[in-house]
């Protein structure tokens, strides 16, 4: 499937605003953490999350499986932007238009895939334990010992990989919080794979031949 598969039509207009924008706050954010001195904080799963999604769109060979496969990793790890969304952590968060940014960054990671699994240009692989099982290892990977470790020697507490977020029922949980954290994110890939992504794929309006035709004709 991800080795013969050709996308049907070239990107439509929406597929290349989404990337437009998308690409330029994550611009913004890059100037931000520069300008605040806190560049580290760019490898926040969110942060890149955003590279990742652009990337995927901007990848020149669609043939390729590469940014099928990491859509799909995606599908599975999109619960931490509706994390951040419903507990933003704003707390550091004091320059002009940075507030906004974080916002528009962390909804935009979610409607860019909800429109490229509409445009029909990507390859959905069935959910799957298998699949939802190698994304948590990447990412548990990504967190242990990539984040944990660069978080030791620079203190910066990347992903609350040293302390926790400003959650009382975590906090309370001491040392053990980490292990919860992985827990939750398991289960939290699950819900967010089989169920959300799986209820938006089973209504999702199919994408008329009309506007095939013309994304064909640009």
């Amino acid at each position: 499937m991800l080795t013969t598969f050709q996308p049907p039509y070239p990107p439509s207009s929406t597929e290349i605003g989404i990337l437009v924008v998308l690409t330029l706050s994550f611009l913004v954010t890059v100037i931000h953490k520069i300008a605040s001195n806190t560049v580290m904080f760019l490898l926040q799963p969110c942060h890149v999350s955003a590279g990742l999604l652009i990337a995927v769109m901007m990848w020149p060979d669609k043939r390729s499986p590469i940014p099928h496969l990491l859509l799909n990793v995606y599908l599975h790890t999109a619960w931490g932007a509706i994390a951040a969304l419903l507990f933003p952590d704003l707390r550091d968060h004091e320059m002009l238009g940075e507030v906004t940014n974080f916002f528009v960054e962390h909804g935009l990671i979610l409607i860019a895939p909800a429109y490229l699994l509409y445009s029909k240009r990507y390859v959905v692989m069935p959910a799957s334990l298998d699949m939802a099982l190698f994304s948590f290892f990447l990412y548990a990977f990504y967190h242990c010992p990539v984040l944990q470790v660069l978080a030791l020697r620079t203190a910066y507490n990347l992903n609350y990989v040293l302390v926790p977020p400003s959650l009382t029922i975590l906090i309370e949980l001491g040392p053990w919080y980490r292990i919860t954290m992985y827990t939750i994110a398991l289960i939290s890939m699950m819900v967010t794979r089989f169920i959300l992504f799986g209820l938006y794929l089973a209504v999702m309006p199919e994408k008329r031949l009309f506007n095939v035709k013309k994304e064909k004709s640009l």
